[in-house]
């Protein structure tokens, strides 16, 4: 099915080049740990708060390309959604605020935002002190959208004047605290970078134990409540609860998916994740439910089950720096545009068309957006497929043709014996060693015949093969020589591997030449042969 192609191919890899995050200390588990990270880990990164509380956030990793306009592409949703309209796959793209190329990387809260933290931020160390503390470690619910944007920013102003340092980032790009987008929400909880394409379109998370091991779910018998943070597992990213207990809150407004894409249209809020009501059945990472903002009655919505976590975002600009490097970033990928845009039209309609999705068929129909750097990636990767398909395939052909034409030396050499052995039975007069040995040199010959007409034959698919790769890159075809032969390193090809060696070193005398020098090509294909 065109679309299921579609999804194993998704991917690619790109982004900003902004400053490095400092180095985290691995997290030392005081004797009782404070109830803001009741499960300390190595790599936390803390961000002080006021009344001695903090908040921890743990590295998303998004591999990417080196070019400040570079980012990931990135497939959510899920072709089975139910309510297609809001659930079903649509291309997305991410891109790390933090680090550089393959070490690019967001940082997304590891806990739900408690009441605690909410409290000491919101409303002062007098009003911390007061809160029970049993409810310290409850995730903060029953506020609005803009309660929880608030959070954000009051937070951020009072780390700045706790700890500037903390902060990842420098005086020019310093971090702030934000609601996640939906995309960084979602790359998380299906595991990010950490696993596998197949892992990450799975319904659930890939998790070691049932999904009520990591996710609040609600329990036969109990009231469906929020209960405390961390009292599961993490997950594979070290967050914990991102699916279940509260629902969390995005900064983007609901938007309908159409067409492998978000829809056009902006909604209310977005709520990620499910609560405690959802049952085990009901959960799923492509979980998106639409709040109006208010109630019918003109009330500010805040349901008991509405929470949220909040991220780590950077001004790009200030981040990436006022140097040229986005307009030289900008040049690079018009220059890449025109270049593409001389390729074979065939080429490009075959590309285009493996991008379109029919969401009524379950087939692409709508065209999908596309960067020029996803195109160039998926185009480099195509030629290093083909260029280790050409070496697999020319490796066996210089086999062939040494094979044959070995074969029909020997033949030649038989026939030559023959006609010696004639020439002295007729001297001889002995007309039957004369007549038997006529007999056998007419099949010598026709045999002969037969091999010289199979290496001719396989030499001139090697040449035409040769000439074909001779338009690649030699680096490229010698980057794959590497990978094909660490794919085929089992003792019974080691000959073969010899072969697919002297076969890219004959692509590049053909290259050298603009031509295959037949008797020079022989020659070298054919060394060690009598």
């Amino acid at each position: 099915m065109i679309f299921l192609l579609f999804l194993l191919l998704a991917g690619t890899a790109q982004a900003q080049a902004p400053a490095q995050a400092p180095a985290q200390a691995p997290a030392q588990a005081p004797a009782q740990a404070p109830e803001w990270n009741p499960k300390p880990a190595e790599g936390d990164l803390v961000i002080p708060l006021p009344c001695d509380t903090g908040i921890v956030f743990r590295r998303i990793l998004t591999p990417m390309g080196d070019s400040p306009l570079a980012d990931r592409r990135v497939v959510l949703g899920d072709e089975e959604a139910g309510a297609a309209y809001s659930e079903f796959v649509r291309e997305s793209h991410i891109a790390g605020g933090f680090g550089h190329g393959a070490q690019a990387h967001y940082w997304l809260g590891k806990y739900e935002v408690t009441r605690g933290q909410y409290t000491a931020v919101t409303r002062g160390c007098e009003a911390y002190a007061a809160l029970p503390a049993n409810q310290r470690r409850l995730p903060q619910a029953a506020i609005s959208l803009a309660d929880a944007m608030r959070f954000a920013e009051l937070a951020t102003a009072q780390a700045l004047k706790l700890k500037k340092s903390a902060l990842p980032g420098d005086d020019d790009a310093r971090a702030f605290l934000r609601l996640p987008t939906e995309a960084e929400w979602e790359f998380a909880v299906r595991g990010g970078a950490a696993v596998g394409d197949a892992a990450f379109r799975q319904r659930l998370p890939p998790i070691d134990g049932p999904i009520t091991s990591v996710a609040q779910l609600r329990r036969t018998g109990q009231r469906p409540v929020p209960v405390a943070i961390g009292l599961l597992a993490p997950d594979k990213l070290g967050l914990y609860d991102m699916l279940g207990n509260v629902a969390e809150m995005v900064v983007e407004p609901y938007r309908l998916t159409r067409g492998g894409r978000e829809g056009g249209r902006a909604g209310g809020l977005v709520a990620r994740g499910g609560d405690i009501s959802s049952t085990a059945d009901q959960i799923r990472s492509s979980q998106r439910v639409e709040y109006p903002p208010f109630t019918p009655e003109g009330e500010v919505l805040a349901l008991p089950t509405l929470g949220f976590r909040v991220a780590l975002g950077v001004a790009i600009i200030a981040n990436v720096g006022t140097s040229g490097a986005l307009r030289a970033a900008w040049e690079k990928e018009l220059a890449r545009q025109e270049a593409a845009s001389g390729e074979d039209p065939r080429v490009l309609a075959e590309r285009l068309e493996a991008q379109i999705v029919d969401p009524v068929q379950k087939r692409a129909v709508a065209m999908l957006r596309s960067t020029v750097e996803d195109e160039r990636s998926r185009r480099v990767q195509a030629d290093e497929r083909a260029a280790r398909s050409a070496i697999g395939a020319g490796a066996v052909l210089v086999r062939s043709f040494r094979n044959e034409y070995e074969v029909h030396g020997r033949t030649l050499g038989f026939v030559q014996a023959l006609e010696a052995d004639i020439a002295a039975a007729r001297q001889a007069h002995d007309d039957k060693r004369r007549q038997d040995g006529e007999k056998r040199l007419a099949e010598a010959q026709a045999t002969s015949r037969a091999w010289a007409r199979a290496r001719d034959t396989t030499y001139a698919s090697l040449t035409s093969l040769l000439l074909q790769q001779a338009e690649l890159p030699q680096a490229l075809l010698e980057a794959q020589l590497k990978v094909w032969l660490a794919d085929n390193a089992q003792p019974e090809f080691e000959r073969l591997r010899e072969f697919a060696a002297l076969f890219v070193a004959e692509v590049n005398h053909t290259r050298a030449g603009r031509a295959v020098n037949a008797e020079a090509a022989r020659r070298r294909l054919t060394v060690g042969l009598q």
